[in-house]
């Protein structure tokens, strides 16, 4: 290696370098290659960003629908413009989450399966200012993997708290998942902790859900 710098520095009469010092310098940079790419993961961060823009949604649909709340007194899937006739609550999760008579249940927001129908309590946000009608078309044509889960045990009482539930997809916010269930399994909806028993040691990550607030 000091013979190639001292090469680089000042040449020598030869000029050029030989292949076995080819070889050396490029093995040397494909080890440094790996090593920070197994040191940042880029698919791990690629999910990570993925759950912080669906947390982030999940919290400006929260603070819509308090909003809504606020001033019309009345949740928006029970507004008289914006609501449905019927409001079905199942018990499984994520079926047991506020859902509406409508084909995709209307629990869910976007995903395979999501099939909007206007008029509805998600578009009555954006007709209300509440939210900009682009996040309410962003969420509606979201993946799968980014979809929107809505729960709220009575859907009527101001005293419930709105739930905003997603699947995380980055080792981080899974770990967060569950966390968030070994501290407070019961006041999350049923469903979004799995596991039969949060007080034991030595949990690890299973389909737990991530849930605002």
């Amino acid at each position: 290696m000091k013979k190639i710098i001292n090469k680089l520095r000042l040449g020598d009469g030869n000029g050029g370098f030989t292949m076995i010092e080819l070889l050396v310098v490029i093995a040397v940079i494909g080890v440094l290659a790996v090593a920070v790419l197994s040191s940042i993961n880029p698919l791990e961060q690629i999910n990570k960003g993925r759950d912080t823009k669906k947390r982030s949604n999940a919290a400006q649909l929260i603070n819509a629908i308090d909003r809504f709340y606020a001033i019309h007194e009345v949740f928006p899937w029970g507004h008289a413009s914006y609501g449905l006739a019927t409001i079905v609550n199942e018990d499984a999760f994520p079926d047991g989450v506020l859902c509406v008579a409508e084909a995709n249940g209307g629990c869910q927001i976007g995903g395979d399966g999501y099939t909007a129908s206007t008029p509805n309590w998600l578009t009555g946000l954006s007709t209300t200012d509440e939210v900009k009608e682009s996040f309410v078309n962003q969420l509606e044509a979201t993946g799968a993997t980014n979809a929107l889960y809505v729960f709220k045990a009575d859907e009527t009482a101001a005293d419930d708290s709105v739930y905003i539930c997603f699947v995380p997809a980055s080792k981080a916010f899974e770990q967060q998942a569950l966390d968030a269930c070994i501290l407070r399994d019961a006041l999350l909806p049923a469903g979004a902790c799995p596991q039969a028993d949060y007080s034991v040691g030595g949990l690890v990550y299973a389909d737990e859900l991530i849930c605002l607030p």
